[in-house]
């Protein structure tokens, strides 16, 4: 709504009759406004293609349902249209480039498979005494925040989830998967609910060993000592949703001594990308579904690009396809 209005307040500016509506009609105005965005507002090219996007769907809800007191005639409107997906296809190579650059700096700081092994045997050894610690200073916000963190870091280390998937974990989903654990079985499923890609994959779940369930229900009766006013799981000091998890994580990640400064997702990006390097595509897919996102934004996103070892087999494999001798001189 927010990147709405601020178009709208961009093409009013030092206009007159604005309950017209007419202020809409100037395509030379729409066509600069990625420039405005970019060098007076200092946004990214990739967050002024989201104000391009996000005001053409207001306008084709204008076009459709357009308010009584518009003067605007369909030739205008349809001027209106064009304008604006004119102005989104002149910034599309800078988007291909910033998106480039940005799968670069990840590169940069990408977490490889034997830091995440490491980091989730750490996050083993430290959960626990963690877990002893909050029972007797249940009052100790910082340590809490920090058994939080290494909860992030253990579930997002193993499956690559969202940290909204962990956040948004319930006391009822927790006890929905205790009740039906068997101690013949490896263990329980948790089904999340409430995460960004609902719609799209149902719930997030999430695989979870005995002894990774008591950790849970030992942090579960902590919880209960300190009678929050929420069903959440993991809750901050307002008893509302943990909206800085990163930053806990990133405490948890430095106290184990492990190198580099990693977001959640920059772990959620190594977890995909070694998805896409180790398995076949359809254990990838399947994968890939686990982590409720699809394999076509992993690619896009999270995957990154091949190391020199990769490139060298690809050069194999397409020295391969012209005869043996070419893949030999290859070698």
């Amino acid at each position: 709504m927010g990147r709405i209005v601020a178009f709208l307040s961009y093409m009013s500016r030092d206009k007159t009759e604005l309950g017209s509506w007419r202020f809409l009609d100037d395509a030379g105005r729409i066509m600069a406004w990625p420039a405005e965005l970019t060098e007076r507002e200092r946004k990214a090219v990739t967050t002024v293609k989201v104000y391009l996007v996000n005001t053409t769907q207001f306008h084709v809800y204008f076009m459709e349902t357009p308010p009584r007191s518009s003067r605007l005639s369909k030739r205008q409107l349809v001027s209106v249209m064009r304008a604006l997906r004119s102005a989104t296809c002149q910034i599309g190579t800078k988007v291909v480039l910033r998106q480039i650059k940005v799968k670069s700096e990840k590169l940069q700081r990408s977490v490889t498979p034997e830091i995440l092994r490491r980091c989730i045997a750490k996050c083993r050894g430290w959960i626990p005494k963690l877990l002893l610690s909050c029972s007797q200073k249940k009052h100790d916000v910082g340590l809490r925040h920090l058994l939080f963190g290494f909860f992030g870091l253990y579930l997002i280390s193993l499956y690559g989830h969202r940290a909204g998937v962990m956040t948004n974990l319930t006391t009822e989903e927790v006890l929905e998967a205790a009740s039906g654990a068997v101690s013949s079985s490896p263990g329980v499923v948790l089904n999340v609910k409430n995460h960004k890609t609902a719609r799209v994959f149902g719930c997030a779940q999430v695989f979870l060993t005995h002894e990774e369930l008591g950790w849970i229900q030992r942090w579960m009766e902590i919880r209960a000592r300190l009678r929050p006013q929420c069903d959440l799981v993991f809750f901050n000091t307002n008893h509302q949703h943990v909206n800085t998890i990163t930053a806990f994580a990133r405490n948890a990640w430095a106290a184990m001594l492990l190198p580099g400064r990693p977001s959640l997702t920059d772990i959620r990006t190594a977890v995909a990308t070694m998805c896409r390097n180790t398995h076949s595509s359809d254990v990838r897919t399947q994968m890939a579904r686990v982590m409720c996102h699809d394999t076509r934004t992993a690619d896009r996103f999270y995957a990154m690009q091949l190391d020199v070892g990769q490139m060298a087999e690809m050069r194999r494999r397409f020295a391969q396809c012209m005869g043996e001798e070419a893949a030999e001189n290859s070698q």
